[in-house]
């Protein structure tokens, strides 16, 4: 829940960044892709049986980092053990750096959450030597990440691919579902990116 003093400083944030250039911004986030979210909508006549569908008791989950800003996707990184400081600092030197470098030169900014891992002294010591400028970000606010609105177009995508394997009675391990969430990161389109910073 937001306090008193967490909505101000996002009133004095918005305010200090109304007439930011964001296209020079990256920004980034961390989801969880849920084999089996079961958020279909199934329309039914009234009198008849409400349809059931068995659910998976404890569904495959895989976590993704991703980055992206005005002029693409930057990058994208899978995974299912727990995100701690040193897998974070290792998704951002594999996945981060050269790729916002080449596309953006030497001049970007990066945007993540206070999260206790993005603010560990370690991290911050990383993106101090490799990153040009952090973005400061108000605290419980990931409603102001369009990140968040590509996640969920995503989402959406690979729960459809899903569905419809199933439909087609085929099995989906672990490496079917990463092919699947990665490909549909991979096939995001440019307009989206740019509508969803809009």
């Amino acid at each position: 829940m937001l306090t008193a003093s967490a909505k101000d400083y996002r009133v004095e944030w918005a305010k200090s960044h109304l007439n930011k250039n964001w296209k020079k911004v990256i920004f980034s986030d961390e989801t969880t892709f849920q084999l089996f979210r079961n958020t279909t909508l199934v329309r039914y006549k009234v009198g008849q049986e409400k349809p059931r569908r068995a659910i998976v008791k404890h569904p495959l989950k895989v976590h993704a980092w991703g980055a992206f800003c005005s002029r693409g996707v930057i990058g994208f990184h899978c995974f299912t053990e727990n995100m701690n400081g040193e897998l974070y600092r290792k998704i951002l030197t594999e996945n981060l750096f050269s790729n916002a470098s080449n596309i953006l030169g030497k001049s970007w900014i990066f945007q993540q959450d206070n999260d206790p891992k993005h603010t560990a002294k370690l991290t911050k010591e990383l993106l101090k030597e490799k990153c040009p400028k952090v973005l400061d970000w108000p605290s419980y606010s990931p409603d102001l990440n369009p990140i968040e609105n590509l996640w969920a177009i995503m989402k959406k995508r690979v729960e459809k691919k899903v569905n419809q394997r199933i439909l087609q009675k085929k099995s989906i391990g672990l490496d079917d579902f990463l092919l699947i969430i990665r490909s549909e990161w991979d096939n995001i389109d440019k307009s989206y990116q740019i509508y969803v910073l809009e």
